[in-house]
């Protein structure tokens, strides 16, 4: 009887110690918070629902800071074997009230509002993506390991340029064509008849020479390149005999082209007589005309 009297009075002292103490400690004699579980386990705790797992049958845990319900997570039954986690927010004085704002199903698809997730992470909202580099029309694009990163979206630059005058071939030289005319231009890439390409794409462009109507006293070949770098990469060419009109030449084609490759037009003429040749016409339409445009 006096074991049993000593071993109350024991347990009495050590309740009274964490009444006053306020902290409870299980595993662990000198507990570090209103209640302070240790163990040297993985499974540390356990909250068990005895209710049978169903659909909608959930498990809760909730958080309180005085009055209000400020957050909480749950299990929420899919099926009689299958359950969502949910992360719930909305601070309410009923726990009913808080929303379910970041679910997880047992697939591992992953929902921000959205319950039922049918992708690896849904998104029922906008979406908000800051690292510092983004900016007003830039693109989110990924590298070969899938790594995003905004880009500045290319331009869609475009140029068109004539030929009216003193336009004058002399014999057997190749002669750039300076298309002094420029109808548009926004991108400011067109000069002197270059063109500058200002990001790495794919283009397209239509260069023509139309025919004079002028005959040529003597036999006489043409030929019309166009250039990137100073290097031919598409051509047209004819031969007219004497005392025939060049009929003209126009190229139109698309390149794959590299940031700060210069496209240019060049023409040349060649007959016995040594004679030059004016390729400007004789009305806007029948000028020689340059133009090309970014595809993508």
């Amino acid at each position: 009887m006096k074991c049993i009297y000593s071993f109350a009075f024991t347990a009495l002292l050590s309740a009274a110690y964490v009444a006053n103490a306020q902290n409870v400690g299980v595993g662990t004699t000198t507990p570090l918070s209103p209640l302070h579980v240790a163990a040297a386990q993985a499974q540390v705790a356990r909250f068990h629902n005895l209710t049978p797992l169903a659909t909608s049958t959930n498990t809760a845990f909730y958080l309180q800071t005085g009055d209000w319900i400020t957050g909480g997570i749950k299990t929420i039954g899919t099926s009689p074997q299958a359950a969502r986690m949910g992360l719930f927010t909305y601070a309410s004085v009923d726990p009913s009230s808080l929303l379910e704002r970041v679910s997880i199903t047992d697939g591992g698809n992953v929902g921000i509002n959205q319950v039922a997730p049918s992708a690896t992470l849904e998104v029922n909202g906008t979406l908000k993506i800051t690292d510092g580099t983004q900016g007003a029309n830039k693109v989110l694009t990924t590298d070969g390991a899938g790594l995003a990163s905004w880009k500045t979206l290319p331009a869609n630059t475009a140029f068109g340029a004539t030929q009216s005058a003193g336009a004058s071939i002399p014999n057997g030289t190749d002669t750039k064509i300076a298309f002094a005319q420029e109808n548009y231009d926004p991108g400011n890439g067109f000069a002197s008849g270059n063109y500058t390409v200002p990001v790495t794409g794919v283009y397209h462009f239509d260069a023509d020479i139309p025919g004079t109507g002028a005959l040529q006293t003597a036999s006489t070949s043409y030929i019309m390149e166009l250039r990137v770098n100073n290097v031919a990469v598409r051509s047209m060419s004819a031969v007219n005999a004497a005392n025939t009109a060049y009929n003209g030449l126009g190229i139109s084609c698309d390149l794959s082209l590299s940031a700060g490759n210069v496209v240019n037009v060049y023409f040349r003429q060649f007959n016995s007589q040594g004679n030059s040749m004016n390729i400007a016409g004789s009305s806007p339409e029948n000028n020689p005309h340059f133009t090309g445009h970014r595809v993508y």
